[in-house]
This record gives structure tokens, C-alpha cells and sequence, in this order.
């Protein structure tokens, strides 16, 4: 009864009036008939987790181009959208939600993506007071922004899941996260026409609940990096007795104060 309630927690709090992926069902319809289907989808996905397959439609997205600004011929000036099949999503969220607690205890405060307790806004304001600060005393400092292109697309797997060990996570628990993965896929639709399946080998799903959560994970180890290289000086902060800070991250936005 317990792992049921979390998951129907889970299900709640899940956005609604969301295109649904390739299956056509959405969030809507597992709440209204979570009474009936509860029991069946706890099953199905236990038999997932114990197995390690997902069921086909889980694995596979559905990709849409949706249009922003500028050039229409330009693909640039398009966003990709890919929908995942709800049922997924849920077992996905559910294991994010168990990741989440972890998070603070292994990720460094330059990264703030993700972290419960953590804001976006510590990041800028450590930023503009940083500059305020050298401008009133006139000393030198360089702010660096680094842009990562495609960076969820370019994750390399086999690394997160190296990185998720080295941090402490457990092999069952690697083991769940690296179900979600197998046999990923996506199918593109142009014109309501949906393409034929190609592989995903690398990157972590968009739409995912776990893909911000792991994506920070794997930037860690930049991170560490950058703090323990003695050629980075950073930023002495007044009055923090010797402290200096040398960056700050969100996601893939990492912003250096040299």
C-alpha cells in the first residue's frame, strides 16, 4: 500500500493538459482510472525494475519541431519536443523523487539546478554582488561564461553511470536508473506521420523527471575539477577568513570568477 500511495502521489503532482507520448494516454486518465489501473501498472513496473526491460512503448519517444523565431528554414530557430509515455514518466519521477534527497549531500553549493533548498538566485546575486564588490575597490576580476551546446544531448552514459557510483549510489539503485535506458529510442513526427524508431545511445531524456537530477550528477565532476586545480585562484570573498570561490553552476551554465 505504501509504494502504491507514492506512486499515486507521484501521479498527482505530474503536469496536466501534457500532449501525451506514443501510447496516446495521458496523466488524466491513469488519476481517473487509478482505482482499476493502479494495481496493474504497479506490476508491470516491478516486473520492470526486477527484469530490467521496459515494456516498448515506454522506451520509445515521440519528437515535434516546434517553431520560435527567425528564419522558418533555419533549423536552429526550432526547439525539439519529445513526449514519453506517461507510464514511464511515473516510474521516473518516483525514483527522482528518491534521488532528490540525496542530492545536497553530494553535490557541491556552486550548483543549484535541482537541489532542494537551492535557488537559481543564489547564483545571480553572487554574481552581481561579486562585481559590485571589485568595481567599488577596483580590483581585477574576469567573469567566464561557458556554453555547453547540446549538453543534455551529449551526455556520455556510460560515464554518468560511473559518476553515480564514485558519489555512493548503490548497484540496484544504478540498476534502475540504467532500466530507463535500454532499448531508448524516438520516432519523429512531421506532418501527424511518425518516422520509424532510431536509437538513443547517448544523452539523457528530455521530458524525463530524472534527466535534470542527473544531468547535474554528471557535471560534478567538472566541478571538483575546477575547485581543486591550485591554477584557478577565484574570487576572495571579504571577510569569509581566506575563502575564494571560483564559480558558480546551474545545469550546464557554469559561470567562472577568475
Amino acid at each position: 500500500m505504501q509504494t502504491r500511495n507514492r506512486f499515486y502521489s507521484a501521479l498527482r503532482r505530474m503536469g496536466k493538459g501534457k500532449v501525451p507520448g506514443m501510447d496516446g494516454l495521458p496523466a488524466e486518465f491513469y488519476l481517473m482510472f487509478w482505482g482499476i489501473l493502479g494495481p496493474v501498472v504497479l506490476e508491470v513496473l516491478k516486473a520492470i525494475l526486477e527484469t530490467g526491460v521496459p515494456g516498448g512503448s515506454m522506451a520509445v519517444g515521440v519528437l515535434s519541431l516546434l517553431y520560435k523565431k527567425g528564419e522558418v528554414t533555419d533549423l536552429g530557430n526550432w526547439r525539439p519536443l519529445t513526449m514519453l509515455c506517461v507510464d514511464y514518466k511515473l516510474l521516473a519521477k518516483v525514483l527522482a523523487d528518491r534521488l532528490r534527497t540525496a542530492l545536497p549531500y553530494v553535490v557541491h553549493e556552486d550548483q543549484t539546478c535541482g537541489v532542494e533548498g537551492r535557488s537559481i538566485r543564489w547564483n545571480l546575486q553572487l554574481i552581481r554582488d561579486s562585481i559590485a564588490w571589485v568595481e567599488d575597490r577596483g580590483l581585477p576580476l574576469m567573469v567566464a561564461a561557458l556554453d555547453q551546446a547540446k549538453a543534455f544531448d551529449r551526455v556520455n552514459r556510460s560515464f554518468l553511470f560511473r559518476v553515480l557510483g564514485r558519489l555512493g549510489f548503490g548497484e540496484k539503485f544504478i540498476g534502475w536508473i540504467r532500466t530507463l535506458y535500454v532499448g531508448a529510442g524516438c520516432r519523429v513526427s512531421v506532418n501527424s506521420h511518425l518516422g520509424d524508431v532510431f536509437d538513443l545511445s547517448s544523452g539523457v531524456r528530455q521530458g524525463c523527471p530524472l534527466s535534470a537530477l542527473l544531468f547535474v550528477l554528471y557535471m560534478e565532476p567538472l566541478g571538483a575539477a575546477i575547485r581543486a586545480d591550485t591554477g584557478v585562484e577565484g574570487l576572495l570573498i571579504p571577510g569569509s577568513s581566506g575563502l575564494r570561490v571560483k564559480m558558480t553552476q546551474y545545469a550546464d551554465d557554469t559561470s567562472l570568477l577568475l
